[in-house]
């Protein structure tokens, strides 16, 4: 049995957020607050950006270019990258930023807060994944890690038409093995929209 090889078992992907669940999420953000804004902020630059968790981390307040949202990220293997924030998440940045004491670009963007006071110590991989974890649990909305943000991100861009090249450079994979992962399962909702929007089996029922 030694020389026997272990089947390989198909990867899935574990689901993505629904919009419901990320609005969810949402209205437990107590805008008007230091740490809901900031909160607010990270749902929605996680969802927008794609970023990994240690690469979201490590922004600094003089990398990301308010005006065009871009921003360089440093990813895996010390390699540089180009993403872009948009204007709604760049909107929630800059309400986050209303509550901070002091703003240099040298600062971290995303900072540790308690109450309504936010410091200019870095948010640690740790502290972001506590915090969604937080949150997921006041809104309903089991598991909240940055990852599936990740996931979420990479699907919806799919499903709305983004070419597999631009979502590989964007979310930084240097082969594009793990998004025909996220295709198929893009390919599996064209399986279950269909059947509920077929122009023969709708618009001509009874004929």
């Amino acid at each position: 049995m030694a020389k026997v090889g272990m089947p390989r078992l198909e990867k899935r992907i574990p689901p993505p957020f629904t919009p419901e669940g990320v609005r969810k999420l949402l209205a437990k953000c107590n805008r008007n607050a230091a740490m809901g804004a900031r909160d607010c902020a990270i749902v929605l630059t996680l969802l927008d950006s794609g970023l990994r968790a240690a690469e979201f981390c490590n922004v600094r307040i003089g990398d990301l270019n308010m005006r065009s949202g871009l921003t360089t990220v440093l990813g895996k293997g010390q390699k540089q990258r180009t993403v872009r924030v948009g204007s709604k998440a760049r909107a929630a940045i800059m309400r986050m930023l209303g509550f901070r004491r002091q703003i240099r670009a040298s600062d971290p963007l995303w900072a540790t807060c308690h109450g309504n006071d936010c410091e200019s110590r870095a948010l640690s991989k740790h502290g972001l994944q506590k915090m969604l974890r937080r949150l997921g649990r006041k809104a309903g909305v089991t598991p909240c890690a940055a990852h599936r943000f990740r996931r979420t991100f990479a699907l919806w861009c799919l499903r709305d038409g983004m070419d597999l090249h631009s979502l590989r450079m964007l979310m930084g994979h240097s082969s594009p093995v793990v998004l025909q992962r996220y295709l198929a399962l893009a390919g599996e909702d064209i399986e279950r929209a269909h059947p509920a929007h077929s122009p023969v089996d709708r618009l001509l029922n009874g004929r």
